[in-house]
């Protein structure tokens, strides 16, 4: 790998030990409308409208949402959902995603560069909802995760201006290695 890297050839130090120019990482953030929207439901039919407690949520999901499926119904047409301008769901998503770079951003990482926060899935949402359990917005165990920065699947119910809206109230410059919004 070292001689593909003019630096590291120029200077005689692999790659892995500080002889590229450029030595930054990415970690990328991914799914944030699932993430977004498992916390408004968690809000919404837990604290607000009292239908399940936290315990049974749980059991909920880890039966995934077998046996419940009018809550489950519910859970999917709550209007509480990252990428339709809702304000909550918005300023969750601008509040977490700003976390998470905090976490990540200008973080030594030991090649003499630093970590760069990242926000986008491609197609990684597959694989992971592979392997994630039922979630609280109605998400079934198995099915794919958000794609990068779109609504879950579905759940855009309100046109593309309230897309835009929702993906803008994230601060991207947090995300100097990029993000992504598929618009079809």
């Amino acid at each position: 790998l070292s001689c593909q890297y003019e630096h590291s050839v120029e200077c005689g130090v692999d790659v892995y030990e500080g002889g590229a120019k450029y030595n930054n990482s990415s970690l990328y953030f991914y799914s944030i409308a699932s993430l977004v929207d498992s916390i408004c439901a968690v809000r919404e039919f837990v604290y607000d409208k009292k239908l399940f407690t936290l315990e049974q949520l749980g059991n909920v999901l880890r039966a995934n949402w077998q046996g419940f499926e009018r809550e489950r119904r519910l859970a999917l047409r709550s209007r509480m959902k990252y990428g339709n301008g809702n304000a909550f769901a918005d300023t969750l998503a601008k509040e977490m995603s700003a976390f998470c770079a905090s976490i990540v951003n200008n973080k030594p990482n030991g090649r003499g560069g630093v970590f760069k926060a990242a926000l986008f899935s491609i197609d990684i949402c597959i694989r992971m909802g592979e392997r994630t359990m039922a979630t609280p917005d109605g998400r079934l165990a198995g099915e794919p995760l958000s794609k990068n920065l779109c609504a879950s699947i579905g759940m855009d119910r309100e046109g593309i201006t309230s897309l835009i809206k929702s993906v803008t109230s994230i601060d991207l410059a947090d995300f100097p290695t990029g993000s992504v919004l598929d618009v079809i």
